[in-house]
């Protein structure tokens, strides 16, 4: 069996679902996990573009290509796209523990909050059922921090944090830095996930303390580029990704 488009052969292909507890808007998942489940056959840093929004609670083939190349589907329509990739992205120093704190009582999504249910960043979101990473303004230094202590909800039988999950805590730090560049767009303008590229360097354990960094790299006009770290306690970047954000003008 081949790609009708590029030609290449399909090597395996399996049926996936994306609970209802991972969505990022109501109706679809949230921008990371969702992301990583195109990228788990992948081994290393991956890329993945997200082409549609993602649909929960339904089956979506999920079909891994001879040149490592994964594409997620929701009957024919292609929702996601991964790809092995190289992150030259470097991570800033990290916050610390405290400062991530007090920059996390000035979370945006206090005042307001277009997805308060997202897995990711909801504040509707109880302990253990999200994530709650609540990224806000640094009292020095540029970028939003946050601390984070992963619930023994989204760990394995080892304690370890799965991938999908470390995907989705990457992401929604990164698109929190965005809401500065929504005021250069008319009022009810928001940012989507448009791409994700993720690289794990080391475990992330369920009860131990993170700190999560997400930081501008550049912005072009709609498209906005972010970077995203999260940290040990010791202050080594664990995790790092390179998202693209695209702002979704309000309908006229």
């Amino acid at each position: 069996m081949t790609d009708a488009q590029g030609g290449a052969r399909i090597l395996r292909s399996d049926t996936v679902f994306i609970d209802p507890r991972y969505n990022g808007p109501p109706r679809s998942g949230q921008g990371g996990y969702s992301a990583a489940v195109a990228a788990l056959p992948l081994d290393g840093a991956v890329a993945v573009d997200l082409r549609r929004p993602v649909p929960l609670e339904r089956p979506l083939q999920r079909l891994v290509f001879e040149d490592r190349r994964v594409e997620l589907r929701d009957g024919d329509t292609l929702v996601a796209e991964a790809r092995p990739a190289s992150i030259a992205l470097q991570a800033p120093p990290a916050p610390g523990w405290e400062e991530s704190v007090q920059a996390a009582a000035r979370y945006p999504g206090f005042e307001f909050h277009p997805f308060d249910t997202c897995f990711g960043c909801g504040t509707q979101r109880k302990e253990g059922d999200g994530l709650r990473i609540f990224s806000g303004p640094r009292a020095t230094g540029d970028g939003l921090a946050a601390p984070w202590v992963p619930h023994r909800a989204v760990g394995d039988g080892d304690g370890r944090v799965s991938r999908e999950v470390i995907w989705a805590a990457l992401d929604c730090p990164s698109g929190w830095v965005t809401v500065s560049k929504l005021k250069e767009f008319p009022e009810g303008a928001l940012s989507v996930t448009a791409q994700l590229a993720v690289r794990i360097d080391a475990p992330v354990h369920v009860g131990r303390r993170y700190t999560t960094l997400g930081w501008i790299e550049r912005a072009e006009g709609r498209k906005v580029y972010t970077g995203t770290a999260l940290y040990d306690e010791d202050g080594a970047p664990v995790a790092v990704g390179a998202a693209l954000w695209v702002v979704v003008l309000p309908k006229s």
